[in-house]
């Protein structure tokens, strides 16, 4: 399918690997079946959202090469096109990526301020990366995922989401607009 936008990842953002660890030391595996990456079964790394903060360790953004990866990135971009930078594993997903699916919704539930406080931590680091980004490459937009829901609706219901989630995805929403590039 042709379109007018050319998305790219910079390799130094090592967000979802298709097999392996991540930045965060979240272990991927590729699932044929599916045709995309997901947590390694086993290998969740934590069980007490409470706990997060001695389990969470931030890349750290200042040690990477910001600059060789801009220059490898020239040839990949496309001046007939809207030029993006894919930017995975969301707020929500990183909780998730770090727990079982279930127990991340039992956190939502059970532990909310944590999971604020998990969240806001997330947040705080999407900004930096997106203020490196924007300072770095020559990219006009962010597309940036997480996932909320399904075909049959959200993960979750609003309220929660509104509580939970939306301040936070907002905060990444803004710190996109505010380097003067697109949200996607």
């Amino acid at each position: 399918m042709a379109s007018d936008v050319n998305t790219i990842l910079p390799h130094v953002i090592e967000q979802k690997p298709r097999e392996g660890l991540d930045w965060f030391g979240v272990e991927w595996a590729f699932v044929k079946e599916g045709g995309g990456a997901t947590i390694k079964p086993g290998t969740e790394m934590m069980d007490d959202i409470k706990k997060w903060e001695s389990i969470v360790k931030f890349p750290d953004l200042e040690a990477i090469d910001w600059n060789s990866s801009a220059k490898d990135m020239e040839a990949f971009y496309n001046p007939n096109k809207i030029n993006e930078c894919l930017i995975l594993t969301g707020i929500f997903e990183r909780l998730h990526a770090f727990t079982s699916m279930t127990y991340c919704f039992t956190a939502l539930m059970l532990e909310p301020n944590a999971c604020k406080e998990f969240f806001e931590a997330m947040a705080d680091f999407k900004v930096k990366l997106i203020k490196k980004i924007a300072q770095h490459y020559k990219f006009d937009a962010i597309q940036y995922h997480d996932d909320w829901g399904c075909a049959t609706g959200g993960f979750f219901p609003m309220r929660m989401f509104e509580d939970l989630i939306a301040p936070y995805a907002a905060r990444v929403v803004k710190a996109v607009k505010d380097e003067g590039l697109y949200f996607n």
